[in-house]
């Protein structure tokens, strides 16, 4: 039979409820949508249930497009819908500015749906660091049905696959980066129930920068051939990872 202390305390045990040892746990009962990679402390999440307000949005041009949307969501009344034409170097951008942390392994995480015709999904973290702008960043290839890290060259490096990742409807998949901001490298990638250690991998330094930023980015590239759009929700930025 269950056992343990209160929901609210360490003491007391009840016969039919578990204590809660951290906070962390109280949240996710409460309806967090961190709730599948729950290592690190949470310092920005969404589930756009409050909309886009405080996320920067961009396109290559019309009718590429970033919108809420009610009908495919993870958790939450709306997901996101990156919207990507069927031009050659078609996308579609969200990206959440955040004050600098403290220098620790910083994580980003994202879930999205698959569907036909799918692009690319890139999620990145760009920091600075010695008055240098660096990029960390993952791609999942829906055509190649691969997952690859951005090396620092800038170039793609394939980590895993092919994955066969369910298209039926509701079916939603979870990506995660970690990156160290101090060692300016990798730390780890998930992919649902893959994960693969970057460990010692450097990140791409791409530009002389003073501003002192955090920037947390999600791309959906398109085919180059259809227009398409994906869903993503549960955007969710963590510090201290371990």
């Amino acid at each position: 039979m269950p056992h343990g202390t209160p929901d609210w305390g360490l003491v007391g045990p009840k016969k039919t409820t578990y204590g809660l040892d951290d906070l962390g746990e109280h949240a996710v009962r409460l309806g967090s949508p961190s709730v599948w990679d729950r290592r690190g402390d949470v310092i920005w999440q969404t589930d756009f249930g409050q909309g886009l307000q405080g996320i920067a949005t961009l396109v290559d041009a019309a009718p590429s497009e970033v919108r809420l949307w009610a009908g495919r969501s993870r958790q939450g009344a709306f997901s996101v819908q990156l919207a990507a034409s069927g031009a050659g170097n078609a996308f579609a951008r969200i990206q959440k500015f955040l004050p600098m942390p403290v220098y620790s392994r910083v994580g980003v995480e994202c879930s999205f749906d698959v569907v036909d015709d799918m692009g690319t999904l890139a999620i990145q973290l760009w920091w600075i660091h010695t008055g240098r702008l660096w990029l960390a960043g993952l791609r999942y290839d829906h055509a190649a049905d691969r997952l690859a890290y951005v090396d620092a060259a800038h170039l793609p490096v394939v980590i895993g696959g092919p994955f066969n990742l369910s298209s039926e409807a509701y079916s939603q998949h979870c990506i995660k980066l970690v990156a160290d901001l101090a060692g300016r490298q990798y730390v780890r990638a998930i992919l649902n129930e893959h994960g693969w250690s970057l460990s010692g991998i450097g990140a791409h330094d791409d530009m002389a920068m003073l501003a002192s930023s955090l920037n947390v980015v999600i791309v959906h590239y398109g085919d180059g051939a259809n227009a398409t759009a994906i869903n993503v929700d549960c955007m969710i930025v963590t510090q201290n990872e371990p």
